[in-house]
């Protein structure tokens, strides 16, 4: 992904900032303090690490969320090398967001790491925080769904 990035910056530099062509050494600089990272996307050729949506499996002493649930990731599916994070070898984050909730910055969204072998049980929408309210239930069932 970053050779595209580094052969750009260098040809072309940037028409959003309006900088004109980078220095081969300036833009090496900068790409090397780029981490290693698990890249997810729909309808890729690689494993199926992540999914938007779905039933949203909790433990059961897991409070509900407060965010909708957007989506989670399988850890034992990512590769072992696409990252140099130190995640959990296997069980599922799962993450809730609220993406128009711009004036809290703090209180975007939250993540739950449920271990593999962790009984949980199907939650229902219909007991999240404000799914009754019928602008809020319209934008979370318009989230996208799928691996």
């Amino acid at each position: 992904m970053l050779i595209p990035f580094r052969k750009k910056a260098v040809e072309e530099g940037s028409a959003y900032f309006y900088v004109d062509p980078l220095p081969a050494e300036e833009v090496d600089r900068w790409i090397g303090h780029a981490r290693p990272c698990a890249v997810l996307r729909h309808g890729g050729d690689g494993p199926v690490a992540g999914r938007f949506g779905g039933p949203l499996m909790l433990p059961d002493e897991v409070p509900d969320p407060e965010h909708p649930y957007v989506g989670s990731i399988d850890f034992a599916a990512l590769p072992k090398d696409s990252t140099d994070l130190p995640l959990p070898p296997d069980g599922r984050l799962l993450l809730f967001a609220s993406p128009w909730e711009t004036y809290d910055s703090e209180n975007r969204g939250q993540a739950v790491y449920v271990p593999a072998g962790t009984p949980v049980a199907e939650r229902d929408r219909k007991t999240w925080k404000d799914y009754s309210n019928e602008d809020y239930r319209q934008y979370v069932d318009r989230f996208p769904q799928g691996g």
